[in-house]
């Protein structure tokens, strides 16, 4: 999942090629779908034979162009994904860490985002509460 500013093929391709997910990423206007996916290249695995590996590819690029053709669908829970983003980088400070390693990088980071989730799940789910936790 990622915000608005995080838009950029290469983005989708390290999403879908090399982290196998779906990015949640909200294409820009002119953006258009076969110049995103002509940036998929299949590892070299897929081709002696890894057919478990080609097999998740392919689900994962088929899902990926589902959602392209879709995204509009997705659109009114933008402000949610912005309010979660939000409470992150300034309700808990994910936006100054003072770490000096990817490592504990990594950890602060998964921290912070079990400690908003876990956060969010205990209030009710009101984008009005969430927005003025973000804030305090």
């Amino acid at each position: 999942m990622a915000d608005k500013g995080y838009v950029s093929l290469d983005n989708y391709e390290k999403g879908v090629m090399d982290y196998k997910i779906i990015p949640f990423i909200f294409p820009r206007d002119n953006m258009r779908l076969k110049k995103i996916c002509s940036r998929f290249n299949y590892p070299l695995e897929v081709y002696e034979g890894n057919d478990k590996l080609k097999k998740t590819l392919e689900d994962v690029v088929s899902t990926f162009k589902i959602f392209m053709k879709h995204w509009k669908l997705y659109k009114p829970i933008r402000a949610t994904i912005e309010h979660f983003f939000k409470l992150m980088k300034e309700g808990l400070g994910h936006s100054n860490y003072h770490v000096y390693t990817d490592e504990s990088m990594a950890k602060m980071a998964y921290l912070n985002v079990l400690l908003t989730a876990l956060i969010i799940a205990e209030v009710d789910f009101d984008m009005k509460t969430i927005q003025q936790l973000s804030e305090t």
